[in-house]
């Protein structure tokens, strides 16, 4: 039987609104308890706009979802995941314009231990919810708070977005105990790494910079965009390194990025004793304007052929030098 089968089965019922919850290619709202990505958070997962009939960007988000199953040593194939896929934006289409779809592979059925079963069938869970607006925070910009607690450092995971998020869960409930929606966060080196759910960069001088994520954090899609197109198009030199907290005080711009934000400028930094404030630097000249524009332009410029994606080399290699080797055995430097 294969992991997450659905008792509950759901495919004579045209569902006419969200959420859509599809697994294994089956319209479904049932977990199977045995399932690896149940009991141990053992896969990796994508969440991604959709709009007008299109998912933009979908080669990046499959590069990354097939470089975190690598990672993992989780046999996915691509031609099953594309095929699942495509029936569900055939069923997608006709109810929702926009939406958040979320792609979730996981190692499949599993015992009660850790041990790996080299037979085990993947389970692929593809989930559309409502979209929220974020024009409001593009436009005026985000305050955030500061987490106390840093997030752990560690090879074998950094870069990849895998399933086992409690980190991300602890983070953001200490933002949201702080009156925000979203806060920075360090490692326990004081070195920038993210905030709760999106990546991060600061201008200075003309120059872009971005935490470096070979010991923690995850490689999110539009910071691959930016650093790989978006800033080399507008001529800006853009550099992945280590970046100290105390960099914030010189910088002259600093935003936030992910896949369903877009870029949004940080105008104010909360940290309790003290407070950073960006405020009228966000300007239509400005870096951050230029790659917001940029960034929402991509997703404007989306067609129905996004929907059908395999990653390229260029993208898949990429990815690779973000997160590392994909040897699951490799335990070297991301």
């Amino acid at each position: 039987m294969p992991a997450f089968f659905c008792s509950n089965f759901k495919e004579y019922i045209m569902s006419d609104q969200l959420p859509l919850i599809c697994v294994n290619n089956q319209i479904c709202d049932d977990v199977y308890a045995g399932d690896r990505g149940f009991s141990f958070g053992d896969g990796v997962f994508e969440t991604l706009r959709w709009q007008r009939g299109s998912a933009p960007l979908l080669d990046y988000h499959l590069a990354r979802l097939e470089l975190g199953c690598q990672r993992l040593a989780i046999s996915l194939s691509l031609t099953r995941l594309n095929g699942e896929l495509q029936a569900f934006w055939q069923r997608l289409s006709p109810i929702a314009d926009e939406a958040v779809v979320k792609i979730q592979v996981t190692r499949g059925e599993g015992g009660r231990g850790y041990a790996i079963d080299p037979d085990a069938f993947p389970t692929i869970v593809i989930s559309a919810f409502t979209a929220s607006d974020f024009s409001h925070q593009r436009g005026y910009g985000l305050e955030l708070g500061f987490c106390r607690q840093p997030i752990s450092s560690g090879v074998m995971l950094a870069g990849i977005k895998h399933l086992n998020r409690l980190e991300n869960v602890l983070l953001k409930q200490e933002a949201v105990e702080q009156g925000y929606s979203d806060a920075l966060v360090c490692d326990a080196d004081g070195q920038l790494i993210e905030t709760t759910v999106a990546n991060l960069f600061l201008v200075k001088d003309g120059e872009l910079a971005t935490p470096s994520l070979n010991r923690a954090g995850v490689a999110g899609v539009i910071r691959r965009l930016i650093i790989d197109e978006l800033a080399p198009e507008l001529g800006v030199e853009v550099v992945e390194r280590r970046c100290p907290l105390s960099e914030l005080w010189q910088a002259d711009e600093l935003f936030i990025c992910n896949s369903l934000m877009g870029v949004v400028p940080v105008t104010r930094i909360d940290f309790d004793d003290q407070e950073l404030l960006f405020t009228d630097r966000f300007t239509e000249s400005s870096i951050s304007r230029r790659l917001q524009n940029a960034v929402e332009s991509r997703y404007q410029v989306a067609t129905v052929l996004d929907t059908v994606a395999s990653p390229s080399d260029e993208t898949l290699k990429a990815f690779e030098r973000e997160v590392g080797d994909t040897d699951p055995q490799a335990g070297g430097e991301l």
